[in-house]
């Protein structure tokens, strides 16, 4: 995620407050003006614990499990998932890991239970969006100071060691630029100690094409530094087009060819897992973009009776409509064949990862695309 990616959360938790409420029902990275030519520079990991779904040469598959969608199961995938991430945790001002929602430590025993029946190894995030933004004045805090950091590291090695899991994932975003470096200590500090245990660390990275990126979330996040310490980057290809931009693609090809370039430059390549969207945004005029899935798509074109629009330009899905205010309304979002695209580009790169932001509400056919690109 990235400050745009900040403004899609937002966004999903208004969403999901009303839609609780009701008793109804992740996210993403910035867009970075335009680089791929992979370099040999970022060479090959050491040894160290194999993720689920890398022990193969096919494409290993993950997912983002979302607790405020109880479409958002385990059971996604038809057998493809190797992984999925629940977004459960956040970190607190002394450094301690805690529950991010009822709703999240409400739904931990079932995604458990689901997860042993689908033989789906968990990873679940810890993620620094709390009291509805982004929250990098508290990462920079907690990793400037050797003492905050040590501690923090502690209470994540103790979660783990005490949970079993293989995998924790940290997505930390919109840091100053200024904590660069000690971000990276942070990193490299947590990783040695979850080697320890055996246990495995992914890093999820706002999008960007150059070092040091066009924004401070992005500059806070040294790529190859990063890279050379964590098991995983997952780098969100995604958010092109936000919440608070002007309605477009959420992830154009053309863009996310550049970012898998730096990638490839910088970390090594069986270390990158890509980012890759199931939603889209809805946009009224003069209004700021709502996040949408696959299937609400389907149900605003059905009730609006509107055709589903292809752009060959950007290879992304769109639609136009007018509802009951008369308020004009454009959405971009993704499906399969969109997907597909993506991952034509990942196998162009030698990316043989991914991980979907997010389970639930995505086009099924993105199942069998996922199959046929293994």
């Amino acid at each position: 995620m990235s400050l745009a990616r900040g403004l899609l959360t937002v966004a999903w938790t208004l969403l999901i407050g009303a839609l609780m409420a009701g008793s109804g029902c992740a996210a993403s990275s910035t867009s970075d003006s335009a680089s791929r030519s992979p370099s040999s520079s970022a060479g090959s990991s050491p040894s160290r614990a194999v993720a689920p779904g890398r022990t193969g040469t096919g494409l290993g598959v993950a997912g983002y499990l979302v607790p405020w969608d109880p479409r958002s199961r385990a059971a996604a995938g038809a057998g493809l998932l190797a992984e999925i991430s629940p977004v459960w945790y956040q970190p607190t001002e002394t450094g301690a890991v805690e529950y991010a929602s009822v709703a999240a430590r409400s739904s931990a025993a079932t995604v458990d239970a689901d997860a042993t029946t689908h033989g789906v190894a968990l990873a679940p995030s810890i993620s620094n969006f709390r009291n509805g933004h982004w929250d990098g004045a508290l990462i920079a805090q907690l990793v400037a100071d050797r003492g905050q950091r040590s501690e923090h590291v502690a209470a994540i090695v103790n979660l783990v060691r005490t949970k079993h899991w293989p995998t924790i994932d940290i997505d930390y975003e919109s840091l100053p630029a200024s904590s660069r470096a000690s971000y990276s200590a942070f990193i490299a500090e947590l990783a040695t100690a979850l080697h320890r245990l055996s246990a495995r660390l992914s890093v999820t990275l706002h999008a960007k094409t150059a070092e040091p990126g066009d924004w401070p979330g992005a500059q806070a996040q040294d790529w190859r530094k990063i890279g050379a310490a964590a098991d995983e980057v997952r780098v969100m290809a995604y958010d092109y087009s936000h919440s608070a931009s002007q309605p477009g693609p959420i992830a154009p090809p053309s863009w996310v060819d550049r970012v898998l370039e730096l990638a490839t430059q910088l970390v090594p390549r069986d270390r990158i897992v890509l980012g890759l969207p199931t939603y889209g945004y809805d946009w009224a005029v003069r209004a700021n973009g709502v996040p949408v899935q696959w299937a609400d798509v389907q149900a605003i074109a059905k009730d609006h009776a509107v055709p589903q629009r292809w752009d060959a330009g950007r290879s992304s899905p769109w639609l136009r409509y007018t509802d009951a205010r008369a308020r004009e309304h454009i959405v971009w979002y993704e499906n399969a064949r969109s997907m597909a695209t993506k991952l034509d580009l990942a196998k162009r790169h030698g990316v043989s990862h991914v991980v979907l932001w997010r389970l639930g509400g995505e086009d099924p056919d993105i199942w069998t695309t996922l199959r046929a690109a293994r």
